[in-house]
C-alpha cells in the first residue's frame, strides 16, 4: 500500500472510487453523472485542493479530498471526502490510510485536519477511534431553502 497524491488526470479513477463508497449504506448517496463530475472538479481541480489517494498496485482503493486552507495559527487540511473500497472495509486500511494522511500532511507543514461528520454514522466513530476530538466550541450552521 502507497499513498499518491491525485489530480484532475484521476478524476474518473476517483468518481468511480467515490461512487462505488458512497451509493451503499449508510450513506445511499444518488449521483449522476454529470453533478458528479462537478462536485469532484470542484474538490480536485481547486487551487487548495489536496487529494491523496491510496493505492494498492495500480488500484485507486482509498481517497480522502479536501482542501488546505492557512490560517493565522498554521496551516488546515480540511477533509470534505475520505472512504475506503467498499470491499476493503473493515480490515483496518481506513486506519492505516489515516496515519498515512496525517504524515502525508505533517511533511508538508500542515498542522491538523479538519472534517465535519455526522454523530450517527459508523464514520464518527472511526475518527474517534483514529484520534479526531469533537470541537465543542463549534457548531456547523445551515440555511436550506
Amino acid at each position: 500500500m502507497e499513498v499518491r497524491e491525485i489530480c484532475l488526470a484521476h478524476v474518473k479513477e476517483i468518481s468511480q472510487l467515490f461512487n462505488e463508497i458512497f451509493s451503499r449504506e449508510p450513506w445511499n448517496d444518488e449521483w449522476n453523472e454529470e453533478d458528479l463530475s462537478i462536485y469532484m472538479h470542484d474538490l480536485v481541480g481547486n487551487r487548495l485542493s489536496l487529494s491523496i489517494g491510496l493505492y494498492d498496485g495500480d488500484q485507486l482503493i482509498g481517497i480522502a479530498l479536501g482542501r488546505i486552507k492557512h490560517w493565522y495559527n498554521g496551516r488546515e487540511f480540511w477533509i470534505d471526502e475520505f472512504g475506503i473500497m467498499t470491499d476493503e472495509q473493515s480490515k483496518g486500511l481506513g486506519s492505516q490510510f489515516m496515519d498515512l494522511v496525517v504524515d502525508y500532511t505533517k511533511k508538508r507543514g500542515i498542522d491538523r485536519i479538519m472534517l465535519i461528520t455526522e454523530r450517527e454514522f459508523p464514520a464518527y466513530y472511526f475518527y474517534q477511534k483514529n484520534g479526531f476530538k469533537e470541537q465543542s466550541s463549534q457548531v456547523v450552521f445551515m440555511k436550506q431553502y
